[in-house]
C-alpha cells in the first residue's frame, strides 16, 4: 500500500510534470567527509537554481523519500535516480561522484532526461584549489556546464562518423560518434583497473571503440560509475 507520503509525493510530481525541475543526488564519495560532501552539494544546488531557469528540488524532499525507500542518501545513482526523481516529479536527474586525491579535487557528473532514462548531459571537472575556493567558484563551474544546453566545447565535441553507409562494422553516417571526452574516460579507467579498454568494448559492442557512438558512450560511463550494466550486454 503506498503511503501518505508517496500519494503527497506524487500529487506535487503531477503539478510539477509542465516545469523543468531537476533533482540534484548527492554525489558518490569515498574521500571526503559526510559535511563536505552535504555542503557542497547544498552549494551545487543553490548555483543551479541561480544560473538557469530549472526549479531545484529542495534536498529534504529527495531524502524524505529515499528514507521512505530505505535507501542510504549517498547510494542512489542510476536507475535508482531516475525512479525516485519520477517520482519527485522532476524532469531531470543529476548524480555524479566527487573525490579528492591530496588537493586536487575530480568531480564527475551526468544529467538524465527522468522520462527517458537518457543521458544529456556529462561533465568532468578538476580543480586544484582547495576547499573554500571549490565552494565558493568551482561547484558554479560544475552547475554551468551541468545545465548547458548548447554544444559543449571541443573537449565534448561530437565526431560524427564519414564512412560509407554500406560499411556494417560501424554506426550509420548520421549517427554521432562518442565524444573525446567519453573516450578520454574510458581510457582512463583502463588505464587505472588495468582492463583493456579496446577489447573491452569490442565485446560489449562489437566494434573497435573508435566506432563506439555516442549513446552507446554514455552507457558505459554509466556502467563505470554506477555499475548498472545495459541488458543488451
Amino acid at each position: 500500500m503506498i503511503s501518505r507520503m508517496m500519494h503527497l509525493l506524487l500529487f506535487t510530481g503531477l503539478a510539477w510534470s509542465q516545469t523543468k525541475t531537476v533533482a540534484v543526488f548527492d554525489f558518490q564519495n569515498d574521500s571526503l567527509s559526510s559535511n563536505e560532501v552535504s555542503t557542497l552539494m547544498d552549494r551545487l544546488r543553490t548555483d543551479i537554481a541561480q544560473v538557469s531557469d530549472f526549479i531545484v528540488v529542495e534536498r529534504h524532499r529527495i531524502n524524505d523519500i529515499l528514507k521512505e525507500q530505505k535507501i542510504q542518501t549517498n547510494s542512489c545513482f542510476g536507475k535508482c535516480a531516475i525512479e525516485v526523481g519520477k517520482l519527485l516529479g522532476a524532469t531531470n536527474v543529476v548524480c555524479g561522484s566527487i573525490g579528492r586525491i591530496s588537493l586536487t579535487y575530480t568531480i564527475s557528473a551526468i544529467m538524465i532526461d527522468a522520462q527517458t532514462g537518457e543521458i544529456v548531459r556529462s561533465i568532468r571537472y578538476r580543480s586544484d584549489d582547495d576547499n573554500d575556493s571549490l565552494f565558493i567558484s568551482g561547484m558554479r563551474e560544475v552547475a554551468l556546464e551541468i545545465i548547458r544546453e548548447e554544444p559543449q566545447d571541443t573537449l565534448n565535441e561530437e565526431r560524427t562518423d564519414m564512412r560509407n553507409l554500406n560499411d556494417n562494422d560501424g554506426p550509420s553516417f548520421a549517427e554521432p560518434l562518442a565524444t573525446l571526452w567519453q573516450l578520454d574516460a574510458m581510457k582512463n579507467w583502463g588505464a587505472e583497473t588495468g582492463v583493456n579498454t579496446e577489447s573491452f568494448i569490442k565485446e560489449c559492442y562489437g566494434v573497435p571503440i573508435e566506432h563506439l557512438t555516442k549513446s552507446q558512450g554514455a552507457e558505459v560511463l554509466m556502467y563505470l560509475q554506477f555499475n548498472d550494466m545495459p541488458g543488451h550486454w
